[in-house]
């Protein structure tokens, strides 16, 4: 198995690790009760490790502090000193009684139903209700179920989503304002709407720029961003230009100072710059006119299948993360915003301008599975 696809089954496997329908935890929240899976979920609310670096660091100044104290006969440090302790101790307490305020109200079967759906909201995914009172998970950064309507079970102490059980007809479903279900469309209508208004803010296209894409066709809108992107690129390569031409020139006096034999700096130096003179004149000579053509003409290459995700990098400053949509042998760079509103292994039709490797729209062919 390639690298590629060990990070795809990874993610996978990561989004599937809890079942938000399963059907055992939904009859159990039904009756106001949770499973063993559930309660397990809770316990591990219990964070520890704010308090344990605290409490580690404390140990390990100990050894310098309490000889130097004694030296110096200053006791009032050991009041400095004690601070991590204490702060150690309030947040092992604060943790601890969140845990214990959940579990009571599961004892007290303090579980509530409402219908709602998941929706895209401030870039990801939320859980909300009627109310617009949004739900929260148990684990910071744990995945929702797709996008659409379903009948919410969660605890009335902190709103933390339990099961989440799909509505995918439009009898058993109240038609609340505000809403998709105000639509009147099917359940899963409402989850592919739900899933193309996604896709629609994360990539920063608006519905009338999808129905021109359908025409083969570029609004007014994509094509000014698209021209501006064009020229602030033909203005880089137009100064790197003469940049490439004095880096030639330098190179050419340092070898004409030099008394005898081959400068190998100059060498170098001569070779960068032919590089970027080189590069700069074919750009604004036959790329940047390429690219012009692509925008004027609408040239998409108009890409159907299934679409995965693809995460380069470790997230670090040393080691960003580069996010990827694929699709058959393409690759298409995204943000990391567009890399979390997919959802991944559904058929989808994408408008791609691969000269300007620039996605412009892309529309969901089927319902996301829930």
């Amino acid at each position: 198995m390639s690298s590629q696809q060990a990070q795809r089954t990874t993610a996978g496997a990561k989004s599937q690790s809890f079942s938000w329908s399963d059907p055992e935890q939904i009859a159990a929240n039904q009756r106001r009760v949770i499973t063993e899976e559930q309660r397990a979920m809770i316990k591990a609310q219990l964070e520890i490790w704010p308090s344990g670096c605290l409490v580690t660091f404390s140990v390990l100044t100990a050894i310098p502090v309490f000889p130097l104290v004694g030296w110096l006969g200053h006791y009032e440090i050991l009041l400095f000193y004690i601070l991590p302790l204490e702060l150690a101790l309030l947040l092992f307490i604060g943790s601890y009684r969140k845990r214990a305020s959940l579990l009571r109200a599961v004892d007290q079967g303090m579980i509530e139903q409402e219908q709602g759906e998941v929706v895209w909201q401030k870039g990801k995914y939320v859980a909300r209700t009627p109310t617009r009172r949004q739900l929260i998970t148990l684990k910071k950064g744990q995945q929702l179920p797709p996008p659409g309507p379903y009948h919410f079970y969660y605890l009335a102490e902190k709103a933390v989503l339990l099961s989440a059980k799909p509505i995918k007809n439009y009898t058993n479903m109240l038609p609340h304002p505000g809403l998709l279900s105000a639509s009147g469309l099917p359940g899963h209508e409402q989850a592919r709407i739900g899933l193309q208004e996604a896709l629609g803010h994360a990539l920063n296209f608006s519905r009338n720029d999808l129905a021109c894409n359908r025409r083969r066709e570029l609004s007014e809108e994509q094509r000014k961003r698209l021209y501006k992107k064009l020229l602030w690129k033909s203005i880089v390569y137009l100064v790197s230009m003469p940049i490439g031409v004095v880096i030639c020139v330098w190179a050419m006096v340092l070898q004409g100072n030099r008394q005898s034999g081959i400068d190998p700096i100059a060498v170098c130096l001569f070779i960068l710059g032919l590089l970027i003179t080189i590069a700069a004149l074919y750009y604004l000579t036959q790329g940047a006119n390429t690219r012009y053509q692509e925008i004027r003409e609408a040239e998409f290459k108009i890409l159907e299948g299934p679409v995965h995700q693809r995460k380069e990098g470790g997230g670090s400053t040393d080691n960003p993360s580069a996010y990827y949509y694929e699709i058959d042998s393409t690759s298409i760079f995204v943000t990391e915003r567009a890399y979390k509103a997919l959802v991944p292994k559904l058929r989808y039709r994408l408008y791609y301008l691969p000269r300007m490797k620039e996605l412009m729209s892309i529309e969901p062919l089927e319902p996301p599975m829930r």
